[in-house]
């Protein structure tokens, strides 16, 4: 059967603070009694056990205070029968249910005799947990068990602090992951091929109750868990091969610590670029016995690699937009994309019908002074207005200009307002282009694809890209 640590050092914190304590408690009572006996902490206390291989023991300072400040006293603690709890409960409206013999155990005498210069003496219990814990666990009827004891004196005893009611609680320790889910790391072409991820693992009880040393080993998941995971949240994650990653062979917890951290090391050759590759990792075994592990978290780490991106600094030549597409009337043209000035505006025809292509519908052409394989864009809607702003966008890669492939599409969470900024995902292809087409098939005024006299705008477009 497990047992428990008390998780607050309540001897050691009474001992040094009683004196001052029970001094400043028993001046309340100077003018009505000549020697007053009470508890230090009298009514309800409750307290935290943690199942960790011992039993708790708890302090209860039983304090003299009054007027006569050298006088002698006696005293004894009691244990409440069932039928004194009785009569709390219906006094506090509380259900509370006196815990049998075999729950606690008194480590010291319960009669105490005070000199003229004792301020307190001291009761310590031992409450056995396993015990403790057995009836709470039994109990059906919402009953709380607790240890209610009482202080009796020859000398005046205040009703309202002559009583203690310990109410302990226990818990059993879990062990888990600080992270518990999913943890995201970037890796660039510039990271180390071998690149060291670190997490933690936890204890749920303070530090200062981990008196011990113990070990924790953790263990990868295969691809089973892996496609049931994807399947439920709707991600398309591919598990990393056991080659590309180390896990430690065993975590340690010092004394004193509630966290331990741990070391992944994860190899990021051959990775290809913004894909995300997956260590689900459960924990396997805990070397403390008395300890849970929480076998249902899931520390699942996420890597990729991503490129460092360049911003492309582009110019009017650079960029082409087929004439029927282009507003004679509106705007300040084609220039203005790339002027740095979010105030002037590009617009498209408005006024009269025109044809735009059926995949990518109204579109900006880039030709690039050298390849790329990575490209993002970061758009403005025009700054005076929002009727024109884009709702789907199609993205283009060509070698030629003439034959184009469509390597990306966002058709949801486009800025909306006029005079706001739009940064699109960012988009690979592994063969290199010199092309890049920016696509505009439906804006705020409608359809851009087939003919319309549907139209569009946009105050400033920026490229970046890379090449791997």
């Amino acid at each position: 059967m497990k047992t428990t640590k008390l998780i607050f050092a309540l001897v050691c914190a009474i001992c040094l603070g009683g004196l001052c304590s029970c001094e400043d408690n028993r001046t309340q009572y100077m003018d009505e009694f000549d020697t007053l006996v009470y508890f230090r902490n009298g009514g309800e206390q409750a307290i935290t056990l943690y199942s960790v291989g011992d039993n708790a023991r708890y302090s209860i300072p039983i304090c003299k205070g009054g007027s006569v400040l050298d006088a002698t006293a006696t005293a004894r603690i009691a244990v409440m029968d069932q039928a004194q709890l009785d009569i709390y409960n219906m006094e506090n409206d509380v259900k509370y249910v006196q815990l049998s013999d075999d729950c606690f155990e008194f480590l010291t005498a319960t009669e105490f005799s005070f000199a003229s210069i004792d301020p307190y003496q001291v009761a310590v219990v031992e409450l056995k947990t396993d015990k403790i814990r057995e009836y709470q666990e039994a109990s059906t009827d919402g009953s709380t068990y607790v240890l209610g004891l009482q202080v009796y004196s020859p000398q005046k005893v205040s009703r309202d602090i002559n009583r203690l009611i310990l109410m302990p609680e226990v818990d059993v320790p879990v062990v888990s992951f600080g992270v518990n889910g999913e943890d995201f790391y970037n890796f660039t072409p510039e990271s180390p091929e071998d690149n060291v991820l670190s997490s933690t693992l936890t204890i749920n009880m303070p530090a200062s109750s981990v008196e011990w040393e113990f070990d924790c080993t953790v263990e990868a998941m295969g691809q089973d868990w892996l496609d049931a995971y994807n399947a439920e949240n709707g991600t398309d994650y591919a598990l990393l091969s056991d080659e590309k990653f180390t896990l430690p062979d065993k975590i340690h917890f010092e004394v004193g610590k509630a966290e331990a951290s741990f070391e992944v090391v994860v190899n990021r050759v051959g990775f290809s670029p913004f894909e995300y590759f997956a260590v689900p990792i459960k924990l396997a075994s805990c070397s403390k016995p008395e300890l849970q592990i929480d076998t249902e978290a899931v520390y699942l780490l996420l890597v990729r690699l991503e490129p460092t991106l360049d911003t492309i600094s582009l110019t009017t030549s650079m960029l082409y937009v087929p004439a029927s597409f282009t507003a004679t009337n509106d705007g300040d043209g084609v220039p203005a994309l790339v002027d740095g000035n979010t105030a002037t505006y590009w617009h498209s025809p408005w006024s009269s019908s025109h044809t735009g292509d059926d995949v990518y519908g109204v579109y900006i052409d880039i030709t690039l002074n050298s390849p790329l394989n990575v490209v993002r864009f970061t758009y403005w809607t025009r700054s005076s207005n929002n009727n024109g702003v884009p709702k789907h966008i199609r993205i283009g890669v060509s070698n030629d200009g003439e034959d184009w492939e469509m390597i990306g599409e966002v058709k949801s969470d486009l800025p909306t307002a006029a005079g706001e900024s739009g940064t699109l995902p960012t988009f690979y292809r592994a063969d290199s282009f010199t092309h890049v087409r920016f696509g505009i098939v439906e804006s705020a005024a409608g359809l851009l694809t087939g003919t319309s006299s549907n139209y569009t705008a946009l105050g400033e477009l920026v490229l970046e890209g890379a090449t791997m």
